[in-house]
């Protein structure tokens, strides 16, 4: 029997702020390039890792993006989007890791996180997980290459993502307290290790410039810390994932910028590449 979730959503009106207004309702998005640091079959591998942030209207219905910006006829909630790339090198193959997540901007209105997927390429195959926003819980289905996860369709009871709470910091949205929270998708798909539900203790640590949420399961030995900027908009510094005194990963920003990137897709916009240290393959 999970705990009763006793952490809230901070449900500050920020989001209706000026500054909030001028940062992310521009037609931009926030590109962040991070170093990686992998664990994986008990080896550190370098790699780098992105997070994209950007606002765009959600449909909560048909669970996609809305087309037509009229929010009036389609009923479209807005949200802040957040695609997080993952890719780093094992031996002789590669990993490509992606997570997206849909969280509403209105935190009062709509407290869960509309949707969220993962999937995991590599040369042995793919797999896949994505939740659902209902009623009142979540569809959950996954698909994997491998009979160990196989192909799975269930509901979860009301809880919060620990991929989510990358888009909370980003909105001021971060509180502290115990939670019901499902770990992160990629590593519960590249550990073969259920996506549930877990009892955890959120907390944060002030810094003069940067805090630092903590994130502590209490059924295992999972560890997350992530440090942000103090200021709007809530940057994301580093983040660093444990299991007991065994690292996970580590990501440390090195670049960031503020760009329409759809409109960069040209050969000649392979400079922008360069800027944000990404690599060329």
């Amino acid at each position: 029997m999970l705990l009763a979730v006793a952490w809230q959503v901070e449900a500050r009106p920020g989001w209706q702020t000026t500054d909030f207004a001028k940062y992310w309702f521009q037609g931009k998005a926030e590109v962040n390039h991070y170093k990686l640091e992998q664990n994986r079959y008990g080896e550190m591998r370098e790699g780098h890792a992105v997070l994209v942030f950007v606002t765009e209207d959600f449909l909560p219905e048909k669970q996609v993006k809305a087309d037509n910006p009229d929010r009036t006829q389609t009923g479209a909630v807005p949200v802040m989007k957040l695609n997080y790339i993952r890719k780093f090198i094992a031996g002789i193959y590669d990993y490509a890791n992606m997570t997206s997540v849909f969280t509403p901007l209105d935190a009062l209105q709509y407290p869960q996180t509309l949707k969220t997927n993962t999937s995991i390429q590599e040369w042995c195959g793919q797999s896949w997980l994505q939740a659902n926003w209902g009623a009142s819980s979540y569809t959950v289905k996954g698909f994997s290459y491998y009979e160990s996860q196989g192909d799975v369709t269930y509901e979860m009871s009301k809880a919060f993502f620990e991929d989510e709470l990358y888009s909370r910091i980003r909105l001021g949205q971060i509180s502290e307290g115990r939670v019901d929270l499902v770990p992160s998708g990629q590593d519960a798909r590249m550990l073969h290790r259920p996506w549930v539900p877990q009892p955890a203790v959120l907390s944060v640590q002030e810094g003069e410039k940067h805090n630092t949420l903590k994130v502590k399961y209490e059924n295992t030995r999972r560890r997350v810390e992530v440090v942000y900027e103090k200021a709007f908009p809530y940057g994301i510094v580093k983040i660093t994932t444990r299991w007991g005194d065994m690292l996970l990963s580590r990501l440390t920003r090195d670049s960031h910028a503020h760009t329409a990137y759809w409109k960069h897709n040209h050969n000649e916009d392979l400079l922008l590449r360069e800027m944000l240290h990404l690599p060329m393959d």
